[in-house]
């Protein structure tokens, strides 16, 4: 059963998809070249942007790591319940074999006290 999302959840994860989205798309490459253009070509303090940049690359880069974690997680609780099914469908063949193994062994009692009933018979 899934659990009810808190609001907080899930501005985070549209903030990761967004952020994820512009930051590795064509449309981020622009934006930024297109940001960096007017900062040079007005002239604005290079260390401010210099700043910026600094503190942008560290946030994408952390908004980046937490959306591969959550991934990740995502992928493990797949897996998991993937390996679960998996060793539930190993047990129910076993149980099978198992039955199978009692009737055939039930069978082949039948089928001796058949036989030994028609020789008595001769």
């Amino acid at each position: 059963m899934e659990e009810k999302e808190k609001p907080l959840e899930k501005l985070e994860k549209i903030t990761l998809a967004f952020v994820s989205k512009i930051a590795g798309s064509w449309l981020g490459v622009i934006l930024h070249a297109a940001w960096f253009a007017f900062w040079l070509i007005y002239k604005f303090d290079i260390n401010i942007l210099t700043l910026a940049v600094s503190l942008e690359a560290i946030f994408i880069g952390i908004f980046l790591l937490i959306a591969s974690n959550k991934a990740e997680i995502a992928r493990d609780r797949r897996e998991a319940a993937a390996q679960k099914r998996e060793k539930d469908i190993v047990d129910k063949i076993l149980d099978l074999e198992e039955k199978n193994q009692h009737y055939q062994q039930q069978i082949l009692k039948v089928l001796a006290e058949i036989e030994e009933k028609l020789e008595n018979q001769k």
